[in-house]
């Protein structure tokens, strides 16, 4: 008797790895197939370092991946944190900055002076004229206000 039990818990706890590996839905980050596209580029960890406009700035960054999503396909990832709460977007086009109206965010309130900061930086994001990579350094430009952003990587060698 302690033997079947042992085998059948054996084989129920078989089936629910089968059943919970084989539902997962998985998304790889990995390199553009086009290696001489400029939008790999974009792709890294960002802390934003100043913000036209404010002299005190609060928290916030921004983390561009590249994704291969087994039902939409390749896409960048972009999400971060905008001083009081995260946001997120994708953007299936290589020609696809600015961000437009494709951002999701948390909905959390925050001090007055951190709201109006994060108004406003989302909306830079949203509505950016350029975004321009020199370095380690990424500059994104509504015409107005101008957010700058360091890459927050650095190599060991």
């Amino acid at each position: 008797m302690k033997k079947s039990f042992i085998s059948f818990t054996a084989g129920i706890l078989a089936a629910l790895s089968v059943f919970t590996f084989a539902g997962c839905r998985t998304n790889k980050v990995k390199t553009p197939a086009k290696e001489s596209t400029s939008i790999i580029r974009f792709c890294g960890e960002w802390k934003l370092v100043s913000y036209s406009g404010f002299e005190s700035i609060p928290e916030a960054y921004m983390n561009i991946t590249w994704v291969d999503d087994i039902e939409s396909g390749e896409e960048l990832s972009v999400n971060g944190y905008s001083g009081v709460n995260s946001f997120f977007s994708t953007i299936k086009d290589n020609n696809s900055f600015p961000l437009g109206h494709n951002v999701g965010s948390t909905k959390m309130m925050g001090a007055p002076e951190d709201m109006e900061f994060e108004d406003a930086f989302l909306d830079t994001l949203c509505n950016a004229k350029d975004w321009k990579v020199s370095g380690r350094t990424l500059t994104i430009t509504d015409g107005d206000k101008t957010a700058v952003f360091q890459n927050t990587y650095v190599s060991d060698k």
